[in-house]
């Protein structure tokens, strides 16, 4: 990626970045720190495991092995791709096109998009197995109302079909297929040319993705493995924090808590910075395993901290990219094509 486009990137995360503790308040974040003293130094150090899982699942993902792609390189691509979807605003993609384009000149412009997007079909995938966790322990220890309990079976058949649903998508590709009936109301003149050649690239990227599939499904399925299991190193995060709170921590409960909220968040992705979702879904777990529920504000709040110093971290790392980490040479636009 283009040097000078990376640190424009950067400004602009930074300038966002203060947006974000202008608005939370440095007074209140500190507070809220100093509450749960140097817990929060696990807190925030738990998640190098996760982003370090993260970036193992697309390494497999991508498969065989490229001069100059490194796992160190991926891992850097990874941190500094989610510190981008941290301050976007809507959908918490905006990381994506990023981890695309530093992934390019190393592995190809097409086989770097298939990539990506096999990979947050694995990241929902793992999504949805730890959801089903979670809600299978609701089930077990939470005790609920007839009309609650048949809401949550209800619940988790949905997220069930959606995992088949994300495996079908991979399985047969669906880029090209959206992109086609898109095409259908704009495909008109002169833009027909433009629509057909994008929808070559994008029947590429899907075959790529089905390759990932159907030739490697061992591969496939240990990165889904990988996944869940960040997800459940993720939940250590509110282990942590109810240790500096409470002092004797439920992993059970942690889990519970980490599984609703994250839902919730996925569900609600529409909202801008997850303003008020995040805190309303902690709450009313909270309440319904027998905490205090007004703490569901205080352990919000610990989670944005920690988002704030690992997009600081992420934004720092951004001109040590793949290229610098993995020593990768520079190639030209048409050797990219070859490689795609």
């Amino acid at each position: 990626m283009n040097r000078r486009f990376t640190l424009v990137l950067m400004v602009i995360g930074l300038g966002v970045l203060a947006s974000m503790v202008m608005h939370l308040g440095v007074g209140a974040i500190l507070a809220n720190v100093d509450k749960v003293k140097w817990w929060f130094v696990p807190i925030v150090g738990i998640w190098g495991i996760v982003y370090a899982c993260n970036a193992w699942a697309i390494y497999i993902l991508i498969g065989q092995k490229h001069e100059g792609l490194t796992f160190v390189s991926v891992l850097l691509a990874t941190v500094s791709s989610f510190a981008i979807n941290y301050i976007t605003p809507f959908l918490n993609l905006g990381g994506e096109p990023y981890r695309a384009a530093v992934l390019k000149p190393i592995i190809g412009g097409h086989r770097a998009v298939s990539a990506v997007v096999s990979y947050n079909i694995v990241r929902m995938m793992g999504h949805c197995v730890f959801w089903l966790c979670a809600g299978v322990i609701a089930i077990v220890w939470v005790p609920m109302s007839p009309t609650a309990l048949l809401l949550l079976s209800i619940l988790l058949f949905g997220i069930l079909g959606l995992f088949l649903a994300f495996a079908m998508m991979q399985k047969h590709g669906f880029l090209e297929r959206i992109w086609m009936r898109f095409a259908r109301f704009f495909s008109v003149g002169k833009r027909r040319t433009w629509f057909e050649a994008k929808a070559m690239a994008l029947h590429d990227i899907d075959a790529r993705m089905k390759i990932i599939y159907s030739e490697n499904p061992k591969a496939f399925k240990k990165a889904i493995a990988v996944e869940t299991v960040s997800r459940l190193i993720a939940t250590f995060e509110f282990v942590f924090i109810m240790e500096g709170i409470w002092g004797h921590p439920s992993y059970r409960d942690a889990l519970l808590l980490n599984g609703a909220s994250s839902l919730v968040l996925n569900m609600l992705f529409f909202i801008p910075f997850e303003l008020g979702t995040r805190e309303g879904s902690l709450i009313l777990t909270l309440h319904l395993i027998g905490y205090q529920a007004e703490l569901g504000i205080f352990i919000g709040l610990i989670n944005r901290a920690r988002e704030l110093v690992w997009i600081l971290i992420g934004l720092a790392l951004m001109p040590f990219g793949p290229e610098r980490a993995g020593g990768a040479k520079r190639i030209s636009l048409r050797e990219v094509e070859e490689h795609s």
